[in-house]
């Protein structure tokens, strides 16, 4: 009920800005292509520099230790009553909308988070903490780069009260658009000036290690990581525990390219073992907070009767009856406020099994995560990566194609939405949407990967492409599944092979990379591996008849060469 009573004002709010036209010079700023404007109305002096309300949340120390997730505290409650306050007073308050945008942040609900941040940034375009709040919008909405100007633009801001000058919170934001972009060196000095501010940052250690990941830096990864743990030792609440497990996935991915399969597989393995514990956690709290609900309407109900039993009819009922239901209000939204973390220990506990192998539980859990927030792309990115493992192309297709409407400016977004096109032979759509995302960020390797594919025959092209895309992010897989491809393609089996057997120690725990494999084998005529490598992947992922399919073909040629 919280969501729905903030959004019902967050919309009131915006009839009435949109209903003052009495003259004087816009101020505008666009999102996402579209233009967020407010028109003078009244007395210009209200637009004059203001002193900024400080947001109590995001001032305490936890907020900042815990970036990119709000500590566990009974203050979310008061930016309800901070958004009300505001607005209901002066509609152009810039911290009322605020205020509802670090709302709809909790609801992960990043569209109308950027469309309430703008209305801030336009109704005081000097404050820090608004900037800020609209770069977490634009990241959330995967519109990485934006994200980063307005960081940007945030830093060059003299310091405020939202935003002290020991903050490390935007170099933080730029640090994260930036790794998303896959722009590894600018992350990885962003992460600096932010340990150089707070040198035992959970956050700014988790990503400088992501950073020297994707410079191919990984011992010196594992350090950075082993930082953030000792950090978060022995701290159990819910935006540690996250942070826990999005470090351990982290780690798990540089082990898996230092060779050390056992290793990555233990964190996998506890990622989910975490995630699942804090589901767990929260449901039980939620049911404790049902029943103590449930009871309180009991004992109001039997005050009630009381009540009409030793008095006559009076307007004290109805007093009654609005306490009550301002009480059920304000429960609804601490309930809210309780579970917003559910989707985010679904999306983590998907990338784990995902990673491991193990689609059809990945299906299961970004499927979790999407109900729970219908607006956030992200796991509907991720679902689709399984689905299509699972051989489920048009569920997959829909997934993206979701996913590209709620996130216009994610190039992942396109990317796997070009991905998906091409599986189901809309090769000039994938075409396109490919470019579109390289627009978005030329560094984006999944985008490159469809264009190599596009251009299989002309083998040395798709080469070219393929190999674009593993220079511009060598830690990432996608173009050297590519080069495989293409050199296949071009009857290179030996070529292929050597690529493929990189890819498979990158990612051991993929069925297709072992049924990529098989396929070098197979052109090789090395039957036996190629039978092996088809069977493995058969078993990590019994429900793809593909690989049955392939295991048939390759044990009839077999049967032919005796």
């Amino acid at each position: 009920m919280a969501g729905l009573r903030i959004a019902f004002l967050a919309s009131a709010v915006v009839l009435t800005l949109t209903s003052c036209t009495t003259g004087g010079e816009p101020l505008e700023l666009s999102v996402d292509g579209e233009t967020v404007s407010q028109e003078y109305s009244g007395n210009r002096d209200r637009f004059k520099p203001r002193a900024e309300a400080a947001d109590s949340l995001w001032l305490a120390a936890g907020a900042i230790e815990t970036f990119p997730y709000l500590p566990e505290t009974d203050a979310h409650e008061h930016l309800h009553e901070l958004a009300e306050k505001q607005l209901n007073t002066d509609p152009f308050a810039a911290d009322g909308h605020r205020a509802v945008a670090w709302i709809y942040y909790n609801e992960t609900n990043f569209i109308e988070m950027a469309n309430c941040a703008a209305r801030a940034v336009v109704l005081s375009p000097a404050s820090k903490i608004n900037r800020l709040c609209l770069s977490l919008s634009m990241a959330g909405k995967g519109a990485h780069q934006q994200a980063f100007e307005m960081a940007s633009e945030a830093l060059a801001l003299p310091p405020s009260v939202n935003v002290p000058e020991k903050d490390c919170r935007l170099y933080l934001c730029r640090a994260a658009s930036a790794l998303n972009s896959n722009r590894y060196q600018t992350s990885l000095a962003d992460s600096d000036l932010a340990l150089n501010t707070m040198p035992e940052h959970i956050y700014a250690n988790l990503l400088r290690g992501e950073s020297l990941t994707g410079l191919e830096r990984n011992k010196e990864a594992l350090t950075c990581f082993q930082k953030s743990l000792n950090s978060i030792k022995n701290r159990d609440t819910a935006p540690y525990t996250l942070l826990k497990a999005e470090t351990l996935l982290a780690r798990a991915r540089a082990y898996l390219l230092l060779g050390q399969k056992d290793a990555a597989r233990a964190d996998l393995e506890q990622t989910l073992a975490l995630c699942r514990t804090l589901l767990q956690k929260i449901d039980r709290k939620l049911q404790t907070q049902r029943q103590l609900q449930t009871q309180r309407q009991l004992q109001t109900q039997r005050q009630t009767q009381t009540q009409r039993q030793l008095q006559s009819e009076t307007q004290l009922h109805p007093q009654k009856q609005l306490h009550s239901e301002t009480t059920d209000a304000g429960k609804e939204a601490e309930n809210s406020y309780i579970a917003y973390l559910k989707p985010n220990a679904y999306y983590f506990a998907g990338l784990a099994a995902h990673r491991l192998g193990r689609m059809k539980e990945a299906d299961e859990l970004f499927l979790e995560a999407s109900n729970l927030r219908p607006n956030w792309y992200l796991p509907r990115v991720e679902r689709a990566a399984a689905l299509l493992s699972r051989g489920q192309q048009e569920e997959a297709f829909r997934q993206c194609r979701l996913a590209s409407l709620l996130a216009p400016r994610s190039a992942l977004a396109k990317s796997m939405l070009a991905l998906t096109e091409q599986m189901q032979g809309e090769f000039g759509s994938a075409f396109l949407h490919a470019r579109e995302a390289l627009k978005l960020n030329e560094l984006q390797p999944e985008a490159w990967f469809v264009l190599a594919f596009a251009n299989f025959q002309d083998p040395k092209t798709a080469q070219a492409l393929a190999m674009t895309a593993s220079r511009l992010a060598p830690a990432n897989t996608a173009g050297k599944v590519a080069q495989t491809w293409a050199l296949l393609a071009d009857k290179r089996p030996h070529e292929a092979l050597s690529i493929a057997n990189q890819v498979v120690d990158m990612e051991p725990f993929q069925p297709d990379h072992y049924a990529m494999r098989a396929h070098c084998y197979l052109q090789d005529n090395k039957l036996d591996l190629a039978l092996k490598d088809i069977a493995r992947a058969r078993n990590m992922l019994p429900e793809a008849t593909r690989f049955k399919e392939f295991m048939e073909q390759i044990e009839t040629q077999k049967a032919k060469t005796k």
